[in-house]
């Protein structure tokens, strides 16, 4: 299982991220990525992909899966990465693998101390974050709960024991997270605090090995709110 190749993207962030791994994270290497900065995933993914997989000379077949982050995040990223996914693995009868974009960021946080969860936090924008907290246990990332949107101090007051903090809205509200938490709160280092399309690989890798598919074919983005045209919606129904 250590030869699986697995093509991953994640697309729910500001971040573009795009991955081609060799086995897992036990035992495996890198055999390309790219990540981009910018909302502009509809022109950079596709294009970020064919790159990887010419420059590496692979052809479809010699795939074994795809894996795509699916959220939560930018509405329109994630419909983006979802639906590539599915045309892809449709086109190239592949698996569907993967995990949350919350799931992913908690992965590539780096080893926690013992006692210590790791608490992956997205900026969700509106004064809110999407956060979730995974224990590792095993070598596997176990949730401690299901993820959540909801103001950073509301956040904080939830949070008990020591916490490693990783993700773009631990960054935005680190001064207050670390105010609120005093020496409790660590934070993962600035390299971490994206989606990396490696790590995703990786984990979709372990997926194959362990017989999962989890995001598979009838897979649906993350969003955990409504968006703002449903919002606006069932506003004007009242």
């Amino acid at each position: 299982m250590n030869c699986v190749k697995i093509l991953s993207f994640d697309t729910a962030t500001p971040f573009c991220t795009v991955a081609v791994t060799e086995g897992t994270s036990r035992q495996g290497q890198v055999l390309a990525s790219l990540t981009f900065k910018g909302l502009t995933h509809s022109r950079r993914l596709l294009a970020s992909v064919d790159m990887l997989m010419q420059g590496l000379e692979l052809s479809w077949p010699a795939l074994d899966g795809v894996a795509v982050g699916f959220g939560p995040g930018s509405f329109t990223g994630l419909r983006i990465g979802m639906a590539t996914a599915r045309g892809l693995t449709f086109a190239a009868g592949l698996p569907l693998l993967g995990c949350s974009t919350l799931e992913l960021v908690a992965a590539g946080a780096g080893e926690p101390l013992p006692g210590e969860r790791i608490c992956a936090v997205l900026d969700a924008r509106k004064k809110e974050v999407y956060a979730q907290c995974f224990e590792l246990k095993e070598g596997r990332f176990d949730r401690c709960e299901e993820p959540v949107v909801l103001p950073p101090l509301e956040l904080a007051a939830r949070l008990a024991g020591p916490v490693l903090f990783a993700g773009d809205g631990a960054v935005l509200y680190r001064e207050l997270l670390s105010r609120e938490l005093g020496e409790r709160a660590r934070f993962a280092p600035a390299w971490c605090n994206h989606p990396a399309a490696e790590v995703l690989g990786f984990l979709g890798a372990e997926q194959l090995e362990a017989g999962e598919k989890v995001a598979g074919a009838d897979g649906v983005p993350l969003y955990i709110r409504k968006s703002d045209a449903e919002l606006n919606l069932a506003q004007k129904r009242k």
